[in-house]
């Protein structure tokens, strides 16, 4: 009801979304969520991306581990 009421008047400034923001940090339970929530994503954040180094850095010793293979190959033919 109340975010039909703050869109029904364009030169209301969104009083709803300041008061329903104002509801939810004021009330120290759901501050902890999203305390907890934020901790979460931080460190779902960091997982992906240094996973994400890790495998880059696996994938580059390869690369250069195959260049230092093939380089020191070395033909020799014998002749009977």
């Amino acid at each position: 009801m109340t975010i039909e009421k703050g869109y029904t008047d364009s030169n209301q400034s969104f009083d709803w979304w300041d008061r329903y923001r104002h509801d939810l940090l004021s009330d120290g339970r759901t501050q902890q969520k999203l305390e907890i929530i934020l901790k979460m994503c931080i460190i779902g954040t960091t997982f992906v991306c240094g996973t994400a180094v890790i495998c880059m850095f696996l994938l580059a010793l390869r690369k250069l581990f195959n260049y230092l293979s093939d380089s020191k190959t070395v033909v020799v033919q014998c002749y009977p």
